[in-house]
């Protein structure tokens, strides 16, 4: 019982050590939950139908240490369209604990409410502490373009 006991305390002395030698991981994270503080904007926030728009991407580095080449995913599904507008963008490095922001320029071909879906690292290429929390959706209306004569 003794040894055993002591083994396990020997693995987790161990795999302590490894946190504390240096091997942290990154987190990224967008998160669209709060309206208020949302990683994912639309401008502006009531779309026109075919006036350009810009979609504003947030994405956040929570980890303690840097990543690398991270692919970023956007895809905005339009009412009464089979096929979604895509669009990606990737990070080349963005260091543990900061954020950085991209924009992309969308045209709406169609008025109602849209869903625009961001995934960061969709392929899971970053190993990071937290594999759950890299996508978010954002419901935003786009009105009809009214043609005033």
């Amino acid at each position: 019982m003794k040894l055993i006991f002591f083994g396990a305390r020997l693995l987790l002395f161990l795999s302590i050590q490894r946190i504390c030698l240096g091997q942290a991981l990154p987190d990224l994270v967008v998160s669209a939950e709060d309206w208020g503080r949302s990683d994912v904007t639309i401008a502006p926030a009531l779309a026109r139908q075919s006036d350009s728009c810009r979609i504003y991407v947030r994405v956040h580095n929570n980890g303690e240490s840097e990543a690398a080449n991270v692919r970023v995913k956007v895809v905005v599904q339009q009412p009464s369209t089979p096929d979604p507008w895509t669009a990606e963008f990737r990070v080349d490095a963005l260091p543990g604990q900061s954020s950085i922001v991209e924009t992309m320029q969308f045209r709406p071909k169609h008025n109602g409410v849209h869903q625009v879906a961001v995934s960061i690292d969709p392929e899971d290429a970053v190993r990071e502490t937290d594999e759950n929390n890299n996508t978010a959706t954002l419901a935003f209306p786009v009105v009809r373009r009214e043609v005033f004569i």
